[in-house]
């Protein structure tokens, strides 16, 4: 197994009771406003990074970016990192499971608020794993007719 980058666009995240995370408004590879400039309250990424058990990350760069402009980077740094694997660690050699972890992921939240976008364009967010940088996903910003959902 390699590691692997991977994001969801949405509209909120809320955190849940039981520490569940609900995403509301997502996205499907492109975003529709009705003109130009849009300006949207909040846009949100839940990016992820996945790497092999037997290979813990040592650093962690996730870049929200539009064009070249840097709208969020997050960074994890090394004793981070280990805490987290040292969480999950200990969670498999506690557990009752008869398979072990295979991989272990790590994401972040980023919130853009507000969010705005000139003209059509599109939101790439990149992982940077131990210098290795991988594409997690990209949305498009397109002009175009929102559709209207028919209610039942």
């Amino acid at each position: 197994m390699t590691r692997f980058a991977y994001c969801h666009f949405c509209d909120d995240i809320r955190l849940e009771v039981g520490h569940k995370i609900t995403l509301v408004g997502m996205y499907s590879g492109q975003l529709l406003v009705p003109t130009f400039p849009a300006i949207l309250p909040k846009l949100c990424i839940v990016a992820f990074c996945a790497s092999p058990i037997e290979t813990p990350l040592k650093s962690l760069i996730i870049r929200a970016k539009m064009n070249e402009l840097v709208l969020q980077e997050i960074t994890i740094g090394e004793a981070d990192l280990q805490q987290a694997f040292q969480t999950i660690e200990g969670s498999d050699s506690n557990s009752d499971c008869d398979e072990p972890f295979q991989q272990f992921q790590i994401g972040a939240h980023i919130v853009i608020s507000p969010f705005i976008a000139d003209c059509c364009t599109t939101l790439t967010v990149m992982v940077n794993a131990d210098g290795e940088e991988m594409m997690a996903g990209k949305l498009r910003i397109r002009q175009g007719e929102i559709p209207q959902q028919n209610a039942p």
